[in-house]
């Protein structure tokens, strides 16, 4: 189970699981005891499956950064504002986070900030993730572009022209700077900071988000620590205003 940031409480249930114990059976008999001797208890002893239950309270949320904190949107395109998502939006690598000037700036996967336009010949760590998210979008294969490939090849622009025909763009074949923002994975709009009809400036931040994944926060006492290790399921039971019950 993971300690991870979490809507409203939940009550999560973690079983922990160990092979290899013994059991002790129900069932008492007594043994065969010599004269004026006093009998002795004996139980059945079968080799089995331990399991321990720990159930605490938790918080159930969006994923932010580990501390907790969102994700900034960083704009780096110059001009007015004209279309901005509204909180709690959900938008997929590929889609259009917002626009300026009408001009469409996408979201792109990949932990490297934009900071730099990208056209052929150009390489490095931000060509790299172009690349995986031309491929994973379906606008080139891995037998004609390489995902994993540092450098901005005449396929990486070809893929790039598809693009950018799909969104009614100029087919350049090139990314500018402020044509893309790249976060770690799909994101849900926690809060919009820029304003429709507003200037936007580069470095400016245009929104928080955190990822659209739910998870759960749980504070264990450091005497339940050691009794809870990745990989062990958890029951999660939602309050009744969230229905629902998972497990995992």
């Amino acid at each position: 189970m993971r300690k991870t940031w979490v809507l409203a409480g939940a009550a999560v249930l973690v079983a922990v699981t160990a092979t290899g114990g013994v059991v002790a059976m129900s069932g008492a008999k007594q043994a065969t005891s010599a004269a004026q001797e006093p009998p002795a208890n004996t139980a059945t002893v079968e080799r089995g499956r331990l399991s321990a239950t720990v159930f605490q309270y938790g918080t159930l949320t969006y994923r932010a950064r580990s501390d907790g904190s969102p994700y900034a949107v960083i704009n780096q395109a110059r001009g007015t504002y004209t279309e901005l998502p509204a909180d709690g939006d959900k938008i997929d690598c590929g889609d259009v986070l917002y626009r300026v000037n009408d001009k469409p700036v996408l979201l792109l996967c990949g932990s490297t900030p934009a900071y730099r336009s990208l056209s052929e010949g150009d390489s490095g760590h931000g060509v790299t993730e172009l690349n995986a998210n031309l491929v994973d979008l379906g606008y080139a294969t891995r037998a004609r572009l390489d995902p994993s490939s540092a450098y901005f090849s005449s396929e990486t622009a070809s893929a790039l022209e598809k693009l950018q025909s799909k969104l009614g763009e100029h087919q350049t074949g090139s990314l500018n700077l402020g044509q893309a923002v790249f976060l770690p994975e799909s994101m849900r709009i926690a809060k919009v900071t820029g304003e429709l009809g507003g200037t936007a400036r580069p470095d400016a931040q245009v929104a928080q988000t955190t990822s659209d994944t739910l998870e759960v926060q749980v504070h264990l006492d450091p005497s339940q620590q050691g009794e809870v290790k990745k990989g062990d399921r958890a029951q999660i039971t939602l309050p009744e205003s969230v229905t629902g019950k998972w497990t995992g």
